[in-house]
């Protein structure tokens, strides 16, 4: 199956969307009023102290910084999939061989 660039495109974007929004989220919230309010405040009283405890909250925070890595890597390799693009029909060397040829 033959994928149109403009869709691969627009799935890369949201993806890194994604990852941006969700790493945000996972990085503030644990610290937030909102986290005791409606998350500690609301639990089950069995892990309702495991969930208020500030290493649960860290490893929520580590789950948002790796969310927010993998949008780096997204972009990055977007960034990196456009510059080495080169337009159709130019000329390219073929390794070995000093000749070029029309990609």
């Amino acid at each position: 199956m033959v994928r149109h660039p403009f869709v691969s495109r627009l799935v890369r974007v949201v993806v890194a969307v994604y990852y941006l929004e969700i790493g945000a989220f996972l990085v503030l919230v644990p610290w937030s009023r909102m986290w005791n309010e409606r998350v500690a405040g609301r639990s089950p009283r069995a892990v309702a102290d495991a969930v208020a405890s500030p290493f649960f909250r860290g490893f929520v925070t580590g789950l948002g910084f790796l969310h927010l890595a993998g949008a780096v890597r997204e972009i990055e390799s977007w960034r990196r999939g456009r510059e080495g693009r080169r337009p159709r029909g130019v000329l390219s060397p073929v390794r070995g061989t000093g000749s070029g040829r029309v990609e």
